[in-house]
């Protein structure tokens, strides 16, 4: 069990860094005044989670539990963030911007959803 923590904290901070990255990114090229980065991530995420899941409902997975767990809890539970999604569209709703409250939260739903799904069947035998 221990082992299994340390995979997942492996992956989360693999994750994070990651996501990290992605803020300065978007940050460096301008594109720091709608949350294009934690949508990005949290896109991503879904589809990287969806692969990894897709993959390991193959009846030929060759996806030992480690590397999954490594992938979707740890990798992908650092990657995306619920929390950072959160603020930023109370940030928008303090300033009174719903149309961009209600673009961003429809659009990390609907995109999150269709990445997740697209990863599953991308890998669909």
């Amino acid at each position: 069990m221990f082992q299994n923590v340390l995979i997942v904290g492996l992956g989360g901070f693999f994750g994070s860094a990651g996501r990290y990255l992605i803020h300065l990114s978007m940050i460096k090229v301008g594109w720091d005044r709608f949350p294009v980065a934690t949508l990005s991530a949290n896109v991503l995420g879904c589809l990287i989670f969806g692969v990894a899941l897709g993959l390991s409902f193959r009846e030929n997975s060759k996806i030992q539990h480690g590397l999954l767990i490594f992938i979707t809890t740890g990798f992908c539970g650092g990657f995306t963030t619920f929390s950072t999604f959160a603020i930023e569209n109370l940030r928008m709703l303090e300033q009174e911007d719903l149309w961009s409250m209600l673009l961003y939260t429809m659009l990390s739903v609907a995109l999150g959803l269709l990445a997740g799904y697209a990863g599953l069947t991308l890998v669909k035998s």
